[in-house]
């Protein structure tokens, strides 16, 4: 099963090493499918920013790097464990699969409606 990563949230130094708006901190999740049954794992990973010789410019990021970061911070066992936590995941949904009721929307008790 292949895994989506993804970033919903970046923090950066507004200035650092005489560099601007330099990423520190991101926020990312990691999803898996098997066509039927979805999990997900969500982390934080913190940056090693001392080493700015390949600085790429903030407006220049790609979502593909930011995860190459987070990926090479993380590193191999690190993401072989997000991969078999979702694996299992799946895998226990599949043996015992939940219904989800649908929620209705239904008004507010304390609003009346009508007319007075």
């Amino acid at each position: 099963m292949e895994l989506t990563w993804s970033i919903y949230r970046i923090q950066s130094f507004p200035l650092f090493d005489n560099k601007q708006n330099v990423v520190s901190t991101v926020s990312w999740n990691v999803t898996g499918n098997d066509g039927q049954n979805q999990s997900a794992v969500s982390g934080v990973t913190t940056l090693k920013i001392g080493d700015l010789s390949n600085f790429i410019a903030y407006e220049q990021l790609t979502q593909k790097q930011i995860v190459e970061w987070v990926q090479t911070s993380l590193g191999t066992e690190k993401i072989n464990s997000i991969q078999r936590q979702i694996d299992i995941d799946i895998a226990n949904k599949k043996q015992n699969p939940q219904v989800v009721p649908i929620a209705q929307e239904k008004p507010l008790p304390w609003v009346t409606t009508g007319v007075n």
